[in-house]
């Protein structure tokens, strides 16, 4: 069964930041919703969660094997709201200062590697990582965050 991961470039400034006596799935599908209506869709994939969070493996060990990018693509939220082990759905989101570090890392990939996934008979990785460039590039250059909706 696919899953569908939709990666929106939103202003910050425009997302619930406090928790308002709310609780974690109900600030979370309060983030959701904040970031549909406010945010730009800039690409999605349809894939397994699994087959996901192993391309940003894969794709993390050429950026320097931080865990950076599957740790904020799966648990993380502005101001980091929904906190570290939060009781709902996966959110992923990087703040406007992360997209920066996110877009230079990527940028960073080496040539070789780039050129040896889109050779590859499976493209999953491929694919994860365009769609993250794309993603990243557009938030960069609007100085805005980048979220990541699982659904």
């Amino acid at each position: 069964m696919s899953d569908t991961l939709t990666l929106y470039v939103v202003d910050e400034k425009k997302l619930p930041t406090g928790r308002q006596g709310l609780s974690d799935q109900e600030l979370h599908d309060k983030l959701v919703a904040s970031v549909q209506a406010r945010g730009a869709r800039w690409g999605q994939l349809e894939m397994d969660t699994l087959d996901f969070a192993e391309a940003l493996e894969i794709i993390d060990e050429q950026m320097g094997g931080t865990k950076f990018l599957p740790v904020f693509a799966f648990n993380n939220s502005p101001n980091n709201v929904l906190g570290d082990d939060s009781n709902c759905p996966s959110f992923g989101y990087f703040s406007p200062e992360q997209v920066r570090d996110l877009k230079a890392s990527l940028d960073d990939v080496p040539n070789d590697f780039i050129e040896e996934i889109e050779s590859a008979d499976d493209d999953t990785v491929g694919t994860v990582l365009h769609t993250l460039r794309s993603a990243a590039d557009e938030a960069a250059r609007r100085g805005y965050a980048l979220a990541i909706l699982h659904t």
